[in-house]
């Protein structure tokens, strides 16, 4: 991102980024917040995220908040492409932005504008319809790139000469799967698994 004026506030949880971006705005005319919360985006979300009260929000304009419904995906992706709407917006009327919250990721895609890889939507569909979550895991070991064991191992148990998913959720399960490959830096690796031997 550019320098263009905008502030950005982040901090730990429940370190008052909310109240001091909202007192920001109230001292400079023409500054908006804008949330940078992974959770603030979902509607009903608003006692776990420090969400603005509607007097507060009245006060001073607010972006970013309950824009999709808690069963919609929202990607990170989704969510840069969002906040680049907003900015522009408030460029446009040469207003400025605090941006606030205390999702790194997300705070990253929009300061750093990082690149983010695409969705591989036909990979996601072949491994949400494999019931076996060792086959799974057999799977990952295959990929000679995959490196960063220290985030998949504590969540795998010991068993003869190799480790198993602990038992868990099938869901759970693949969220791990799928974290473990992002973890490992490898977002190409998922459309190799198409062609891996299951």
């Amino acid at each position: 991102m550019e320098p263009n004026g905008h502030l950005v506030v982040v901090g730990a949880t429940a370190s008052g980024k909310s109240a001091l971006a909202l007192e920001v705005a109230r001292r400079r005319p023409g500054t908006e917040l804008v949330s940078m919360d992974s959770m603030a985006i979902y509607r009903g979300m608003d006692i776990g995220t420090a969400a603005p009260t509607a007097a507060e929000r009245a006060e001073v304009p607010v972006h970013l908040l309950d824009i999709v419904d808690p069963i919609e995906d929202f990607s990170v992706s989704m969510f840069q492409s969002a906040a680049r709407d907003v900015l522009d917006d408030l460029a446009g009327r040469s207003c400025r932005a605090v941006l606030v919250g205390g999702t790194g990721l997300h705070v990253r895609a929009v300061v750093d504008d990082l690149e983010i890889p695409g969705q591989w939507e036909a990979v996601r569909a072949e491994l949400d319809a494999e019931p076996d979550t060792v086959a799974l895991h057999g799977r990952l070991r295959q990929l000679p790139e995959f490196k960063d064991r220290d985030y998949l191992l504590p969540r795998l148990t010991r068993h003869g000469s190799g480790f198993v998913p602990l038992p868990m959720p099938r869901a759970q399960a693949l969220r791990i799967f799928r974290d473990g490959l992002v973890a490992g830096g490898l977002p190409q690796a998922k459309a190799r698994l198409l062609t891996l031997p299951s």
